[in-house]
């Protein structure tokens, strides 16, 4: 799966359910840009171009 970026990963979550009901599995998610520290997408593997660490809340 390929994404423009991902933030909350809500989109992505979307996009990997709509794939698994239409029965195909997808072997990664390629986002270009990653602002989570996550490293997979509910066990598929998360393989973005560029991973910038947002920071959150007050310094």
């Amino acid at each position: 799966m390929l994404d423009e970026f991902r933030a909350s990963g809500h989109t992505a979550r979307a996009m990997l359910s709509l794939l698994l009901n239409r029965e195909i599995q997808p072997v990664a998610y390629i986002p270009i840009l990653d602002f989570s520290d996550e490293t997979d997408l509910d066990g598929l593997p998360v393989r973005p171009l560029y991973r910038i660490r947002a920071t959150r809340g007050g310094v």
